[in-house]
């Protein structure tokens, strides 16, 4: 009962961290939204810090799934989109994680899951874009597109339509690039 209880208590948090930020959710808010005491939370993580810990850890174990599924998928255009959207809050709290990302658990945790994800989705993207098989420039275009993505995504516009018109904007944009290269 209590392992259950204290998971509710990660997943309330994580949640309203990914729609909200760090800056913005604590004790307070995340106590109010699970109907419980302050002191229900400090009983179950001690401190903000311990469950920052709890976050980042459960955040990794999402990661996996994450990955996992998207090793599966056959096509960017829909599969992928769907993807994205069943792990919206995820991706979110990453892109609030982000904003961190100059504190060592933080650091660690975004590079143990970007480079995983990474090495997955890249793979995708050669087909899918018809890139050359140029590991060196698909890093960086991918490093970059997904800061570029992270910072333009929220809550309110994270929709199927929003995320296949990236794609579809990173289509075009390549498109260009290969046209110039050639002339």
């Amino acid at each position: 009962m209590g392992n259950k209880r204290k998971q509710e208590w990660i997943i309330v948090g994580y949640n309203l961290i990914a729609k909200q930020g760090f800056e913005k959710v604590g004790v307070e808010l995340i106590s109010r939204a699970m109907e419980k005491s302050k002191s229900s939370f400090y009983n179950y993580f001690g401190d903000f810090e311990n469950y920052t810990e709890e976050l980042l850890s459960f955040h990794l174990s999402r990661n996996k799934i994450f990955i996992k599924k998207v090793s599966m998928i056959e096509n960017l255009r829909p599969d992928y989109i769907k993807l994205v959207l069943e792990f919206k809050y995820d991706i979110l709290f990453y892109k609030q994680s982000y904003k961190h990302r100059d504190k060592n658990n933080f650091i660690e945790v975004l590079n143990f899951s970007f480079s995983n994800y990474a090495k997955t989705i890249e793979e995708k993207w050669v087909e899918y874009f018809g890139i050359l098989n140029n590991r060196a420039f698909i890093q960086k275009f991918h490093l970059i597109i997904a800061e570029h993505f992270l910072m333009q995504v929220n809550d309110e516009n994270y929709t199927f339509e929003f995320v296949d018109n990236y794609l579809l904007e990173l289509t075009s944009m390549l498109s260009l690039l290969s046209d110039t290269a050639k002339e």
